[in-house]
């Protein structure tokens, strides 16, 4: 447990490096993408669910162990580099319903 707060207090530092930042570049808690991945895995087994690339090309992905009990966001630059942007406890997805339209 003293392991994911100090995670969760370096992903604080991370967030606030990285919305200080334009456009976003390495920065300490940042790493290549296929270390942030095996890290995750590894550490956390945590794996992608879900993932999205935005206006300036940065991939942006959610992972999480099968159970949900954590998760992580990570946002990776066209260049390869990734950064935490959150992590926490007790991920959940919704079922999908064919009444709501998104």
């Amino acid at each position: 447990m003293a392991a994911r707060l100090r995670l969760c207090l370096a992903v604080t530092f991370v967030l606030a490096l990285v919305c200080t930042s334009t456009p976003l570049k390495a920065q300490d808690g940042c790493t290549i993408y296929t270390i942030a991945v095996a890290a995750l895995l590894d550490k956390y087994r945590e794996s992608p669910i879900a993932s999205g690339v935005d206006a300036k090309g940065r991939l942006l992905q959610v992972f999480a162990t099968l159970d949900g009990s954590t998760w992580t966001i990570l946002v990776t630059t066209p260049k390869g580099v990734s950064c935490i942007l959150a992590a926490g406890v007790d991920w959940s997805m919704p079922a999908p319903s064919a009444d709501k339209a998104l």
